[in-house]
């Protein structure tokens, strides 16, 4: 693939990323995660203990290949750290974190319902460049506004005249100065032996 291909490439996917939050990549872990935040459950399902966002919080999670067992793991919401280390190993907040952020958050009633959405996904990749779709367009604007037209897009017609007649520079190789002078002007004629280009003159 040409570098103009790999450009058109960013380009059009800038173009699909108009109107939404997250890059497709990080779009997608953050969707099966707060899937499966829905199942998760803090305390005993009935009374929501106060969550200090300083403090680590147990979050257990249903076994979803039918085991009784359930699986319990502890976030700290500040410390952006959960046991199940999923939340380290993607960069993006684990179902643990959404949980536990969800019910913080729900009880402070502290977000407006119309960004709440927008607020959870900027959280959860913790506002990094390269997991915002806004951060991928600004950086395809700039590289629409600044990208350089390649020689190879053009029409090129080589003309030998517009090469300059060959330096005397060339003495030091053994010619002397009427050789230089009789050798053909323009462009030095070359011809590839073995894959090799060499100078006939």
């Amino acid at each position: 693939m040409s570098r103009r291909d790999k450009e058109n490439v960013i380009l059009e996917a800038a173009d699909k990323l108009v109107g939404k939050i997250l890059t497709p990549w990080a779009d997608r872990i953050f969707e099966n995660n707060h899937d499966a935040m829905r199942t998760c459950r803090i305390g005993n399902g009935n009374v929501v203990p106060i969550i200090n966002p300083d403090a680590d919080v147990e979050v257990v999670e249903p076994n979803v290949n039918g085991n009784l067992r359930e699986s319990r793991h502890h976030v700290n919401l500040n410390a952006r750290t959960c046991t199940c280390t999923n939340w380290i190993f993607n960069g993006i907040a684990c179902c643990h974190a959404l949980k536990a952020w969800d019910e913080y958050h729900t009880r402070l009633n502290d977000i407006p319902l119309n960004e709440y959405g927008r607020r959870m996904r900027e959280w959860a990749v913790d506002s990094k460049p390269w997991f915002l779709a806004a951060k991928f367009i600004e950086a395809a604007e700039v590289l629409k506004t600044e990208r350089i037209k390649l020689p190879a897009d053009a029409n090129i017609e080589e003309d030998d005249k517009c090469f300059p007649p060959p330096c005397l520079a060339k003495l030091r190789h053994g010619r002397n100065e009427q050789e230089v002078a009789a050798a053909p002007q323009g462009r030095p004629r070359r011809r590839r032996i073995n894959g090799v280009v060499r100078r006939l003159i």
